[in-house]
């Protein structure tokens, strides 16, 4: 199996990767994130064409999981037979428990970690579908709160994957591999890919297994660092107006900055959908703006309601890159009000209290309706919605001529 990348990468930036993940894997505290970083490091080797030593960096991480997913995992790396030689490794694995003070590896991500012990006894290895319905389920029955681009949201996301058919779609924010899995699933269909890029290693780990396990790991391909490193990334493996599709899930006040590199490298191709989450909870109202009056965008809004919190409304957008624009008006339009740099303000300090576990739903409400306000002063409101699972009163977007033709 060959990776996402469209280049070679340099043996040294690989060795430091796989160093990255072999101090995870002896600083893990837990066999769930032996085994994830195993499998992150055996990936990374795969993608470089070195299926023996990725069967290597496998065999060094031990079989913490039940023995069918191990016996799958090792099959996507031309392991043969190792399902007794699992069943025999395995052991019960005990949950790791969150604390406050002297933190592992596991223990912080405690709640990260629910997700590779759900798929380990309930995914069907290799089934998209299943992984995405296990990952669900640690959210709705186990009451693990993960930040997820579920629900509704998922709605949005499968629509436009369908509907645009794009070569390569950029996520920026990939967690535990959930929304990768969403898009990724529709992709082999066509030829596409998807290039994740997630700052946390922990995260990554976790989310490869996902990917793995949903028989996605030559197609999801996940790049480590800060988004304003890897980002170049992207004109080096894939040339240029190579992406069709940019998913954004990380901090709403740097979207904007992540979409001027690209826009900068020249990756961004015409028609491009630029899709965003949690642009009002807990809101991007720079990148709104910046969206709203640019000659180079098209932008619609999509309000519905957060996964798992009915109660409180956030909003997605979705906006298309119109190169004639560009060209004729340029990439900016005026400068956000100051205002706006004030809310932006707001929103990271309601970000750093809902990480502590100090905000409850009225004051989520209290905040979405703040920030509504103040953007519905400047015409910035949705443009559609989703109700009972359909997605309502969106305009199909434009399509490049060689989106849709694969």
């Amino acid at each position: 199996a060959g990776g996402a990348g469209g280049g070679a990468r340099g043996a040294g930036d690989i060795e430091h990767e796989l160093l990255a993940w072999h101090v995870l894997r002896r600083s893990a505290a837990h066999p769930l994130l032996v085994v994830a970083a195993g499998v992150s490091a055996a990936l990374t080797c795969l993608r470089r064409g070195d299926a023996r030593r990725a069967l290597v960096e496998l065999d060094q991480c031990g079989a913490a999981l039940k023995p069918l997913a191990w016996t799958y995992i090792q099959g996507l790396f031309g392991g043969m037979g190792g399902g007794a030689e699992a069943a025999a490794a395995h052991r019960e694995l005990e949950q790791p428990q969150p604390k406050h003070e002297g933190m592992s590896h596991a223990q912080l991500y405690a709640k990260e970690l629910e997700v590779p012990a759900l798929l380990e006894v309930a995914v069907e290895p290799g089934n998209a579908r299943s992984v995405i319905r296990e990952i669900q389920r640690c959210v709705e029955e186990r009451e693990a709160w993960l930040k997820l681009a579920g629900g509704e949201k998922t709605v949005v996301l499968e629509r436009l994957v369908r509907e645009r058919r794009p070569r390569l779609i950029v996520e920026v924010g990939f967690y535990v591999g959930y929304s990768s899995t969403v898009m990724g699933r529709h992709l082999r269909e066509w030829g596409g890919r998807l290039v994740s890029i997630e700052v946390d290693p922990v995260h990554v780990a976790i989310g490869q297994v996902s990917v793995a396990l949903a028989g996605l790991a030559d197609i999801v391909d996940v790049w480590v660092g800060h988004s304003s490193d890897v980002l170049p990334r992207l004109l080096t493996e894939f040339g240029p107006d190579s992406v069709d599709m940019v998913f954004f899930d990380q901090k709403g006040t740097i979207y904007q900055h992540d979409l001027a590199t690209m826009l900068r490298l020249g990756v961004i191709s015409d028609g491009c959908a630029v899709v965003a989450d949690n642009v009002l909870k807990p809101g991007a109202p720079v990148f709104l703006w910046d969206l709203q009056y640019s000659p180079a965008w098209h932008l619609q809004i999509v309000s519905l309601r957060e996964y798992e919190s009915e109660a409180i409304e956030d909003w997605i957008s979705v906006a298309s890159f119109d190169a004639a624009g560009a060209a004729a008006g340029g990439l900016a339009g005026p400068p956000a009000p100051r205002s706006f740099e004030s809310l932006a303000f707001e929103t990271d300090a309601i970000r750093w209290r809902a990480m502590g576990n100090e905000m409850n739903v009225s004051d989520w409400i209290r905040h979405v309706v703040h920030v509504k306000d103040t953007l519905e002063l400047h015409n910035i409101r949705p443009t559609a919605l989703v109700e009972s699972g359909m997605l309502q009163g969106f305009v199909p977007l434009r399509l490049a001529p060689q989106q849709g033709s694969m």
